[in-house]
């Protein structure tokens, strides 16, 4: 048994984390306090997080799509089934009201960033601007919704919304 040091309370050695990976050293705080220090901890710093993570992202760019395009080579499984999920969410996401009209600006979309990775010879993307799949939003697959971006700005975009 031991006292967390945040609530005080006398609980059992089970309830508190392994400090720093040391044998037999326990954190001072049991779990579910050093959670919420966690979880304010970030809501308070989330700009801080956010820049040392893009500067981590951006220092590590290179790696991480060498890292990334091993891994799908190694996990073809997982790799086709994430892939399937993206695009059986997109086709959920189109709406059965879309006219012909709405699917060709669609394909208009597809065909202008091929043609702009073709002449510029950066791989250009089409990005939802309200995510299909967004954590707490999701868009539709519609010719509204739709831009045309730089591969690297949609990886840095993920599944968020740009200026949230």
């Amino acid at each position: 048994m031991k006292v967390c040091t945040s609530c005080l309370k006398l609980k059992p050695l089970t309830e508190y984390h392994v400090f720093n990976g040391k044998l037999g050293q326990l954190a001072y705080k049991c779990k579910p306090c050093a959670n919420e220090y966690q979880k304010q901890y970030r809501r308070d710093n989330a700009k801080k997080i956010s820049k040392k993570r893009k500067a981590a992202y951006a220092k590590n760019r290179e790696q991480r799509i060498v890292a990334s395009l091993a891994w799908q080579k190694n996990n073809p499984g997982k790799a086709n089934a994430k892939n399937k999920f993206y695009k059986l969410s997109k086709k959920q996401r189109t709406p059965p009201w879309l006219t012909e009209q709405h699917k060709a600006q669609i394909a208009m979309f597809y065909e202008a960033a091929a043609k702009l990775t073709k002449e510029l010879g950066i791989k250009f993307e089409v990005d939802h601007i309200m995510p299909l799949n967004g954590k707490d939003s999701s868009g539709l697959h519609v010719p509204w919704n739709l831009q045309v971006i730089t591969k690297v700005e949609n990886n840095k975009k993920s599944n968020k919304v740009e200026g949230l």
